[in-house]
């Protein structure tokens, strides 16, 4: 993995241990949990029959997770768990409710679809849990302002 994206992922994990030092039930018990326990938890919500045959995003995070937890962060594995949103809204918000009440997990990478990201990331903001989105550009995602939300590609605008 180079070097950028070593330290995009420790910008990443340093933002979600800080949402501990803000002000609201989730995010402070999500910042309290991210420091105990064995393994930082990370959800990847992917539409699994797509995402299978678009291998490259599910391969990046895996590889990613191999380099950062050779070392680990402060003596910590990071650990996935995988959730197949099947690219239907309705399952989609289920497993974004389910993400944002898991206060041992700190982060969200994903969801796969415009349509289903922009009108769920309220609920990842409102539990003030970080969530990177690397599969959707449209600019409408950033706009409402959100702190906890991440698009990591140029959106449509730019």
């Amino acid at each position: 993995m180079n070097q950028m994206t070593k330290i995009l992922f420790l910008c990443i994990f340093s933002l979600f241990i800080l949402t501990g030092c803000v002000d609201g039930d989730l995010a402070t018990q999500r910042g309290k949990n991210a420091g105990q326990g064995e393994c930082i938890v990370v959800g990847v919500p992917v539409p699994l029959d797509f995402a299978k045959d678009n291998t490259k995003f599910l391969k990046g995070i895996e590889l990613a997770l191999e380099d950062i937890n050779s070392e680990g962060i402060n003596g910590k594995k990071i650990s996935l768990e995988v959730v197949d949103d099947k690219g239907n809204f309705k399952t989609a918000v289920d497993v974004a409710q389910k993400f944002s009440q898991n206060t041992h997990m700190v982060a969200v990478i994903g969801h796969w679809f415009s349509d289903i990201c922009i009108p769920i990331s309220n609920i990842y903001e409102e539990a003030g849990m970080l969530t990177i989105v690397p599969t959707v550009s449209n600019p409408e995602l950033t706009e409402k302002g959100y702190k906890y939300i991440i698009q990591s590609i140029t959106n449509d605008k730019k």
